[in-house]
């Protein structure tokens, strides 16, 4: 059967072939999933591909390498089976290697399934609760800096009076006790504002919109999912109104009584965005 395989940003090229075979069968034991090229390999003066990412719709479910063996006395050809559901204390993590084909091909069959709504739930729920967190100490840091620097300055120009007496003030700090000192604490008010809704009062949705545009809709209160929409169209309007907005600030650019969006900074899914949208109708100061 024909296997389905996206290139993405690599060269299109033939599989190894202990790959091919692997992929078709596995194919005809799940025929909803995608192969995603991750990795090639020069194989007798040719590029091949060695691996490949598993998708059963817009989840990534696992991965497969062919990888060569040179840490023992027999060399050759290993499989490498990932899977978030593989937890080892050494080594990586979420891997499992085996030079055995039926091996390999039983434990990607028994790994490789789509993750039921509570558990895309928590995960679209941690990920969005980090990034605030971090969101937050990002915004702190900059608003004491932006005093910092200026103190600093203002100490070296007291400095100067004392031993070379009076003089004008220097003018080029004026600004920075202004407007981007002004700036830098707003950003962290209502940064800090936002992480009190959503860490506190467990107010609004965390959401992801998945790299086939699904939109997972998460209630942080109960860490539960409460839709998979289609498109925004399909949210709550004042959802609709919200999530519209805060596409088009900047990562990680909080608004009050909005939200924020943080983009998916991993290699897998660089398409990938999270948002936390405050609950209630929209609203905003301007």
């Amino acid at each position: 059967m024909a296997i389905n395989i996206d290139y993405k940003k690599h060269d299109k090229c033939d599989l190894l072939p202990k790959l091919e075979m692997f992929l078709n069968d596995l194919a005809i034991r799940k025929p909803n999933v995608k192969f995603v090229v991750s990795g090639t390999r020069s194989e007798k003066g040719e590029r091949r591909v060695r691996s490949v990412d598993v998708y059963d719709g817009y989840e990534k479910v696992g991965a497969i390498c062919i990888d060569q063996d040179y840490n023992k006395a027999e060399s050759g050809d290993l499989y490498e089976v990932s899977s978030p559901k593989i937890v080892k204390s050494r080594g990586n993590a979420d891997t499992r290697s085996t030079k055995h084909y039926k091996k390999a091909l039983k434990l990607a069959n028994d790994l490789f399934d789509k993750s039921p709504a509570d558990v895309l739930a928590k995960q679209i729920h941690g990920r969005v609760e980090e990034s605030m967190f971090s969101m937050v100490r990002s915004a702190e840091q900059q608003f004491e800096h932006s005093f910092y620097n200026p103190l600093a300055d203002i100490g070296m120009y007291l400095h100067k009076v004392k031993h070379d007496g009076p003089q004008p003030f220097p003018t080029e700090l004026e600004p920075k006790f202004g407007k981007e000192w002004m700036d830098k604490g707003d950003n962290y008010r209502i940064a800090k504002s936002l992480m009190n809704k959503f860490d506190k009062h467990k107010d609004g949705v965390a959401i992801r919109i998945e790299m086939d545009g699904t939109i997972n809709v998460v209630d942080i209160a109960t860490m539960s999912m409460l839709y998979e929409a289609k498109s925004t169209y399909d949210l709550p309007s004042n959802y609709q109104e919200k999530i519209t907005i805060a596409k088009i600030l900047e990562h990680r650019q909080p608004v009050e009584h909005i939200g924020v969006r943080f983009d998916d900074a991993s290699q897998d899914h660089p398409e990938r965005a999270y948002f936390y949208l405050v609950g209630g109708d929209t609203f905003t100061d301007c």
